[in-house]
Parts: C-alpha cells; sequence; structure tokens
C-alpha cells in the first residue's frame, strides 16, 4: 500500500470519530473563571492563574467569592519617604503621601519629637507637604523630622533622622573703593561730604565730648538738662528723617553721640548738615535712649559751622575687631555675607544676619526685602542697638552697599 493511501486512511478513521462523538470547536476554548461570578457591590472578580478571586474595595476583604466589611482597623500607612539630606538656607519640601486600606479619613500631623521647625499644610486627603528652612548653624545637629498620619484610631508615625550640610558662603573681600557718605562731594545740596580720616582720631581731638558723655543718665529712658557746647565737633552721618529734617551723629576723638531734635525751627540749624562739617553748638538736654547717648534739645541760636570738607574716622569691624554694644552710635565700616532671609523687625523695615567672620553674627536691619542668603554686603554708618544688642541699621540711604 503505498504512503499517500495509508494517510488517506489516517485522515477518513479521524473524519468518522468526529462524526461519532463531535468535535466542536466551541468546546476546544478555554472557559473565564470569573463568568458567573459576582463579588457584590464592594469588588470585582479578577481571575488570577485561572482561579477566581475577589478584588475588594477600601475597608472590604476577600472571603470566598463575595467581599466582606473589615472589622479590624487596618492602621494607616506612608507610601512616600522623606529626603535625609538638607542644607542650610534652602528650602526643604516633603510630599507627604499617606493611604489606609480601610478608608478611613486621615489627617496629617507634625509629632512632638519633631526638631526640625517645619510648616505641615494637610490636604485632607491622606496628603499634604511639609516644609522648613535650615538656619546657619543647624549643619552642627541635624534635626528630626516626624509626621503623624492618623486614621482616628491613633497615628502611624515616620520619623527620618534630617543631615543637614553646611551653607558654602561666598568669600566677601572689602576691596575699600566704596566710601559711604565721606565721598568728599562738593555738592552744597547733598547731606554727603568728607573724607575718611587717614590717621585716627585720639582724646587729644576734644570737642567737649567726654565732658556731654558724662552727663548721659545711666538709666535708660532718663533725661537730663545740661548746658554744654562743643566747640569744633565733627559731623559723622547724616540721614533724612523728613524731608525738611535732617539728623546727624557728632563725634571727636572721645566719643560719639546721635542728635534726635524735635521737628521744631527753633531748634533745628539753619543750614543743611552735612557729613565733615565741623561745628559748634550748646546742648541743653541729653538723654538715654535704650542705651543709646543723644542729643535731645539745643539752644538753637547757637549753630555754627567752623568748617567744612573735614577728614572722618571710621573704625574697621571684622574678625579681628568685633561688633559689640560699645560700639553705640560709632561710625563703623564692615563687610560680610548674608546668611539668612528677611524677618519683618519694626515699621517696613526687615532684619538679616549678617556673617563677616566673627564668632556672632550681626543683625543688618533695611527697607529692603528681597535680599538673598549669600549675598556680600559692606556697611558703613553708626552701629545701633535693639535690647542692648548691636545692629546696623541703614537709616541713610548711602551707608550700605551689596555686591
Amino acid at each position: 500500500m503505498t504512503l499517500a493511501r495509508q494517510i488517506s486512511r489516517v485522515l477518513l478513521a479521524l473524519g468518522i470519530l468526529c462524526l461519532a462523538v463531535g468535535c466542536d470547536e466551541e468546546k476546544k476554548k478555554t472557559t473565564d473563571a470569573c463568568d458567573g461570578v459576582n463579588c457584590g457591590d464592594h469588588g470585582t472578580c479578577v481571575s488570577t492563574t485561572g482561579a477566581a478571586v475577589c478584588d475588594c474595595d477600601p475597608g472590604y476583604h476577600p472571603e470566598g467569592l463575595t467581599c466582606a466589611v473589615n472589622t479590624e482597623n487596618t492602621p494607616a500607612a506612608f507610601d512616600s519617604t522623606p529626603s535625609a539630606d538638607a542644607t542650610e538656607m534652602d528650602e526643604y519640601a516633603y510630599d507627604i503621601v499617606c493611604t489606609d486600606i480601610d478608608g478611613d479619613n486621615l489627617v496629617l500631623t507634625v509629632d512632638g519629637a519633631d526638631t526640625c521647625g517645619g510648616t505641615l499644610t494637610d490636604d485632607g486627603d491622606g496628603t499634604g507637604i511639609y516644609v522648613f528652612t535650615p538656619q546657619v548653624g543647624v549643619s552642627l545637629t541635624g534635626c528630626v523630622l516626624s509626621i503623624g498620619c492618623d486614621d482616628g484610631s491613633g497615628p502611624t508615625l515616620q520619623t527620618t533622622n534630617i543631615t543637614v550640610h553646611e551653607l558654602h558662603l561666598r568669600e566677601c573681600l572689602d576691596d575699600g573703593q566704596w566710601l559711604g557718605q565721606l565721598n568728599g562731594t562738593t555738592d552744597a545740596s547733598s547731606i554727603n561730604g568728607g573724607t575718611i580720616a587717614e590717621v585716627p582720631w585720639d582724646a587729644s581731638y576734644d570737642s567737649g565730648m567726654a565732658e556731654l558723655l558724662a552727663l548721659v543718665p545711666v538709666d535708660p529712658g532718663q533725661s537730663a538738662t545740661v548746658n554744654v557746647t562743643l566747640t569744633g565737633v565733627t559731623v559723622v552721618a547724616t540721614y533724612y528723617a523728613f524731608p525738611d529734617l535732617v539728623r546727624m551723629y557728632l563725634a571727636d576723638g572721645n566719643g560719639t553721640i546721635k542728635v534726635y531734635l524735635p521737628q521744631d525751627p527753633a531748634q533745628l540749624a539753619p543750614w543743611l548738615p552735612r557729613t565733615g562739617q565741623r561745628i559748634t553748638v550748646t546742648v541743653t538736654q541729653v538723654s538715654n535712649w535704650n542705651g543709646t547717648p543723644q542729643i535731645q534739645l539745643v539752644d538753637g541760636e547757637s549753630w555754627v559751622v567752623d568748617s567744612t570738607g573735614n577728614e572722618v574716622e571710621v573704625a574697621e569691624r571684622n574678625a579681628g575687631a568685633p561688633i559689640t554694644a560699645a560700639d553705640v552710635n560709632v561710625l563703623i565700616r564692615v563687610t560680610g555675607t548674608l546668611i539668612s532671609d528677611g524677618v519683618g523687625c519694626g515699621g517696613d523695615l526687615f532684619c538679616y544676619q549678617l556673617d563677616y567672620g566673627a564668632d556672632q553674627p550681626v543683625t543688618f536691619r533695611t527697607a529692603t526685602s528681597m535680599l538673598q542668603p549669600n549675598l556680600c554686603l559692606t556697611f558703613m554708618g553708626p552701629v545701633t542697638l535693639f535690647n542692648g544688642e548691636p545692629q546696623l541699621t541703614t537709616y541713610g540711604t548711602d551707608w550700605s552697599v551689596w555686591f
């Protein structure tokens, strides 16, 4: 028998077999395991490795091929992880994601163990954001970020030790080019003038300042009536308090005092006060204003300009010669780096911290709110006091420059 005839007989036999038992193509198809399975209103049947399983909604769990309500609470869980690294003066933001398998309402909280001091915004759905800006010095210890996520049965805590990296400060070098008010101007309409003294003053330059300062009350808030004439005292700084009122600082080799007269034409100088002037005036009242010696009243008929364009002594302050409360009213020059954002500190002014290389930074107070950390700044003006601590307040528009 030929091979072809043998194959034909086999195919014929198979055909007869299909007629006998039925070779239905539909019966060859695989049946879906979820056919006819109803998990109820709180779940959907899914086929897993050929077997039917109920995928249940939050708050429900599979029991056989139906979804039953949870009777035991499952704690909330964090699906997000905070970064463990931050940098001084750089904003750190942690986007929080917390979920609860039971579908409970979630409330985010800052735990008592938190030492980063951040602000938490809770979106009300288990998500939120925690933000803080490490200040200079935090790099020595870092901080602890601790957040709670509460499903109503008690918070789940997430605690992370944050390493705070040191802010890399710019090296700010004073090139000595900027002269502030002491720019030698000959403009008679300007309150600036004079030049920087090449030789420091000593006690031999005495206009009567030592006698006057000895009469200033020791207790803050007190005033005293005096009668002291300052002869040839130097105007070391000036600034506009009102459009028609220029306030000034006076100094000789024995000290410095601030002139803070009332807006009274009978008191004010009949000419424009300018830095670099040497003047004569009789003082009739002095005060201690929170640790700052001030002239409050003068004999308005005694004002005299002795000379103009004189040298003014400027004290250099740096890491080797720190600024102290003893520098109140003293005209200084200092260069440093801002190491903080501005914080409102009275009126329309903002306070920053200036690192000039000393053990402690000094407060820099200005009307400018947009200065940024790492900015180099030079200040040349009188030192002021706040709560007994020295600070640099830019009452004069030419008292500071940044670069």
